[in-house]
């Protein structure tokens, strides 16, 4: 399926249109312009068009946010949204998480430190399960027990 099609469908089950998994997502108008404003919020209008496993991985990442933001959700959990990225695609994700964050609340498991510092107004630490630093991105930073177990400090 197209990249348009796949978000389309992750949108069409918000909408009252649909009666069955048979359901044409064409004829669905309301999902699918929930589909492309998903498709424009995160970047990927210019490939809505391609097979979405013909993208790269960072546009893979960008289509299932795009499905999730398509459903409209309050809150969104982002389990390492940038794991295998180059840093160029990293820093794309960055700003579309920045982005984000002005629509939906965003909760982020991610073990890159640039990231978290960058996008996070509260972070909380955990090491071996255990929370080991709670506040805000200065606090957490300034933590010696964080610096010790992530950012390498000795």
């Amino acid at each position: 399926m197209t990249v348009l099609e796949n978000i389309s469908i992750a949108a069409q089950t918000k909408s009252p249109f649909r009666k069955s998994m048979l359901s044409r997502i064409s004829q669905d108008r309301e999902a699918l312009e929930r589909a492309s404003q998903a498709l424009e919020l995160v970047g990927l209008t210019k490939v809505g068009g391609k097979l979405a496993r013909e993208l790269s991985h960072g546009d893979r990442r960008g289509l299932e946010i795009s499905m999730s933001l398509a459903t409209e959700p309050d809150f969104l959990m982002l389990d390492e949204p940038t794991s295998g990225m180059p840093p160029a695609e990293t820093e794309a994700t960055i700003e579309l998480i920045n982005s984000l964050r002005k629509r939906v609340t965003i909760c982020l498991i991610e073990h890159k430190m640039h990231l978290v510092m960058t996008v996070s107004d509260k972070i909380i630490v955990l090491n071996l399960g255990e929370k080991i630093a709670e506040g805000s991105p200065s606090v957490v930073e300034a933590n010696e027990e964080v610096q010790k177990v992530y950012l390498g400090a000795e």
